[in-house]
């Protein structure tokens, strides 16, 4: 399993919930608890890829709500390009991750680039995690 470093301040449960209400989302249990325990999160390895395919190459997870490189930062990025309901939470070899957050898709991970189409990685936040690898 790959292991994370705290990039940013912690966060309680009362942040997330607070985020949750100011923005209209509900987020899923597994990124909850791993937001509280790494507030976003840098992989410890140099290179960490998604399932061994170089094109997923993991850079961070976003922090909550702080600076630009956090998921309140790119709310309206993710309102313009992306489908209702779908989150921005990370950076991947140019371009970023996000997470499905209602519907049938709820929980599901995938990869957007310059073009926004979706590239599905994982049924949830919990199997993209498990399927980091570093090289």
């Amino acid at each position: 399993m790959i292991k994370f470093e705290k990039s940013n301040r912690a966060i309680t449960m009362t942040d997330l919930l607070a985020f949750e209400e100011k923005y209209g989302y509900k987020l899923t249990e597994d990124y909850k608890t791993h937001m509280l325990k790494y507030n976003g999160g840098v992989p410890v390895a140099d290179e960490v890829f998604f399932d061994g395919d170089d094109e997923y190459a993991l850079y961070k997870f976003f922090n909550l709500n702080e600076g630009e490189d956090s998921v309140a930062a790119y709310i309206a990025l993710s309102e313009r390009v992306l489908p209702p309901d779908h989150l921005t939470i990370g950076r991947i070899l140019g371009g970023n991750i996000c997470i499905c957050l209602k519907g049938p898709k709820r929980g599901c991970v995938y990869a957007y680039y310059s073009e926004c189409e979706l590239i599905y990685l994982a049924v949830c936040f919990t199997d993209f995690v498990e399927g980091l690898e570093e090289d």
